[in-house]
């Protein structure tokens, strides 16, 4: 058969050739929650000078504060530090 490749087109027009469908799925996620939750609400936070405390149980609660930390902790762990970094570009994205 043939040999097909999954590539990922990042946020910023990035090819990433060593995504995977996982980190798709999850940049996806993170970037529905950025706009749902985020983008209406940061020009308001940035007047105030501060966000709401709730903001941190929401991300919470959609699984998003726990990767990378051991289940024990309620942690979500991986070896794969690209998910951390899909998280930080998704998030830096809302402004």
């Amino acid at each position: 058969g043939k040999f097909v490749r999954h590539v990922s087109i990042g946020s910023k027009g990035l090819i990433r050739p060593f995504m995977t469908p996982e980190h798709d799925a999850f940049r996806d996620s993170i970037s529905r929650f950025v706009a749902k939750e985020i983008e209406p609400n940061v020009t308001a936070w940035d007047e105030a000078g501060s966000f709401p405390r709730e903001l941190y149980k929401s991300a919470s609660n959609a699984g998003f504060l726990q990767i990378g930390f051991p289940e024990q902790y309620g942690g979500v762990p991986t070896r794969d530090p690209s998910f951390l970094a899909l998280a930080a570009e998704e998030l830096s994205a809302a402004g």
